[in-house]
């Protein structure tokens, strides 16, 4: 290969990138605005490029019906396009789906390992749903150390009802030691995160 073809190989591609990201941020930007159909016009070649933070949005359109006939399927395999890509919100956007059964089967296991998927890639909201779904035993054994765990991981992300629910643990010497400082403690700090 000559340089002159590298270069030129190497200047497409990261064109190409910034050239999706600038058009899925329009998108994103669109949606923020409540103009949907707009958004929708972005995302869409973004979606046949197989680009899965475009299929995410598209599915969350579809599922809601904002500027298109809603679509639970195609919003279904768009998530799961996504999911195959280790797209953590579409990963926890399944798991949610998995929970609820409205859409496809109730699988809690399935919605755990989902769960899972998503808090490994250091995201709040799912460390913290993790967390409940050990605390309650739902789609797993219930395991009060590992709930603790996880909400520590989302509490220390300011993440205020991990803070809340890490609090609750210390007072009840679930899955940590008792401990009414600690409890204090973290039911202070999730009262200012709000």
């Amino acid at each position: 290969m000559n340089k002159t073809y590298l270069s030129t190989l190497l200047f497409t591609v990261v064109f190409s990138a910034a050239s999706i990201a600038n058009d899925f941020k329009k998108g994103v930007y669109q949606l923020n605005r409540g103009e949907f159909q707009a958004a929708i016009e972005e995302f869409e070649p973004l979606v046949a490029d197989n680009y899965a933070p475009a299929q995410y949005q598209m599915a969350k359109l579809l599922l809601n019906g904002y500027g298109t006939q809603k679509d639970p399927q195609r919003a279904l395999e768009l998530l799961n396009k996504a999911d195959k890509q280790n797209y953590s919100d579409a990963q926890f956007a399944l798991s949610v789906l998995y929970s609820e059964g409205e859409i496809v089967e109730k699988d809690l296991t399935k919605a755990f390992e989902l769960m899972r998927k998503a808090a490994l890639k250091e995201m709040p909201s799912a460390q913290f749903n993790l967390g409940v779904m050990y605390s309650q035993g739902t789609g797993v054994k219930q395991d009060h150390y590992q709930a603790s765990r996880w909400y520590k991981k989302s509490a220390n992300q300011n993440y205020a009802l991990a803070q809340f629910n890490l609090a609750l643990m210390y007072f009840e010497g679930k899955g940590v030691e008792q401990s009414d400082y600690w409890s204090y403690v973290w039911n202070s700090v999730a009262a200012m995160g709000g």
